[in-house]
């Protein structure tokens, strides 16, 4: 399946252990990597996404904060996938 053109709001754990984050790049997805205090992980996880070009940011935000994660999947133009806090949704 195409996910080009489609916008994946994940968290750092999620992108670099479930293997979820490089298998939507694979497929053509954007990639918001959110993380709320360790820069140093969120980098790290940006990084191997882009040896295998995806298309990710990395962005420090508390997205257990509903309001915040929102604003979030509205400026990635909505989200194919969103796993966020043990949430799942999309």
């Amino acid at each position: 399946m195409s996910l080009r053109n489609r916008v994946a709001l994940v968290t750092v754990a999620v992108a670099a252990s479930t293997g979820r984050g490089h298998a939507m790049a694979r497929d053509g997805a954007r990639l918001a990597i959110a993380y709320r205090s360790n820069k140093a992980a969120a980098q790290q996880t940006l990084r191997q996404l882009q040896t295998v070009g995806a298309d990710c940011v990395a962005i420090e935000t508390d997205i257990a904060n509903p309001e915040r994660a929102e604003q979030l999947v509205q400026d990635g133009g909505g989200p194919l996938w969103a796993r966020c806090a043990g949430q799942q949704r999309g």
